[in-house]
């Protein structure tokens, strides 16, 4: 099988690689998404007692007025809630505002805005890209769709954009749009002796993620907290997000349950001690007083995030100009929050304006 425009991953850029395809009158594209459903590290899952949960404590800010357009199209007026930016930090036993939160006033009026974002009415962050990808889904000439799921990408030879998947089958592209984590990408690839040296100045640290499930209802010192942030060694986390306030449809009663969302960073520098890490959770949620008490936890959810944030590190510029320059030359281009590996333009927005772009270019 041979597409003109291969597409690895059905996250915000790879769809927004396909949105501007179909946008620009380009029918001849395919993604395919090693996942069951889209969204990447942006999708949401739904547990066991009926709680939602986002892969980290997304914040829905824009600086793009396309996105925002797609945005409204996306969800209707009446799918979001819009919120205050209510950062904290918890510090020396007490609550105290984010730096930047105290000098909004200093910025300019146009500026002003940014202090708010929105988040889903239903479903959590991923309800955007699953509308998104439905959106997306017109069939091919042969009937076939154009998101295939529970495809991963076993080898790809860049020199051809020949890739093997894991369904035994092959396929050809004319151009290749990667998403994936570049480090994988070129272990997977022909060029994986040629650029294994270059990899291994791209720096990330994985992220666990905690949802805790909570009875009753929130207490007041939390009534104006979206997210708080945790420098001190009181605790495991580093960012706690008071989820259910995003929206009370993540939880499963909104009358008698809450929820928080809960971050641990890990890397071979600070590694988390996986057999505790929940128990040490909750232990540090009391700790801050952000709960009295273990007996109010309903119950807790937990997934780990291999590659969670890339390192913005000495040698990563460096390295990424190689691996980048020679993935361009064979017309396979890397984008993405782990695909370009650029941690300071990897919000939603930015990812999907990179898959964007990149089509842009392209055509």
């Amino acid at each position: 099988m041979h597409v003109e425009h291969l597409i690895i991953g059905a996250g915000p850029t790879g769809l927004g690689a396909a949105w501007r395809l179909e946008q620009r009158g380009s029918r001849d594209w395919l993604i395919l998404e090693a996942g069951e459903v889209a969204g990447g590290f942006a999708r949401s899952v739904v547990d066991e007692h009926g709680f939602t949960w986002d892969l980290g404590g997304h914040q829905q800010v824009s600086h793009c007025e396309m996105f925002d357009e797609l945005m409204d199209e996306l969800l209707g007026p009446d799918g979001w809630l819009c919120h205050e930016r209510e950062c904290w930090v918890w510090t020396r036993g007490r609550f105290v505002p984010c730096p930047l939160q105290l000098r909004l006033h200093g910025l300019p009026s146009s500026d002003a805005g940014q202090h708010r974002f929105r988040f889903p009415r239903r479903g959590g962050t991923g309800a955007v890209w699953q509308a998104l990808a439905r959106r997306l889904t017109a069939r091919d000439a042969a009937g076939a769709g154009r998101i295939r799921f529970r495809t991963a990408v076993k080898h790809v030879d860049t020199a051809a954009r020949r890739l093997a998947l894991s369904d035994g089958t092959e396929i050809t592209c004319g151009v290749l749009i990667s998403t994936m984590p570049i480090d994988r990408l070129i272990a997977s690839s022909d060029l994986a002796r040629d650029l294994r040296a270059a990899t291994r100045d791209l720096e990330y640290s994985s992220t666990h993620v905690v949802g805790v499930g909570l009875h009753g209802a929130p207490p007041a010192s939390l009534a104006n907290k979206c997210r708080i942030y945790f420098p001190e060694g009181d605790c495991p986390f580093y960012r706690v997000t008071h989820f259910s306030r995003y929206s009370p449809n993540n939880v499963a009663d909104p009358a008698t349950q809450w929820s928080l969302l809960v971050e641990i960073s890990e890397s071979p520098r600070a590694a988390a001690d996986r057999a505790r890490l929940v128990n040490d959770v909750i232990e540090g949620l009391v700790a801050t007083s952000l709960i009295e008490s273990p007996d109010q936890v309903h119950h807790t959810w937990h997934t780990r995030l291999e590659h969670g944030c890339p390192v913005p590190s000495l040698r990563r510029d460096r390295a990424l100009s190689g691996i980048l320059s020679t993935l361009d030359a064979r017309r396979v281009f890397s984008r993405g929050r782990f695909g370009a590996w650029k941690y300071e333009v990897s919000n939603r927005d930015h990812s999907f304006a990179q898959g964007v772009e990149v089509v842009d270019a392209l055509l």
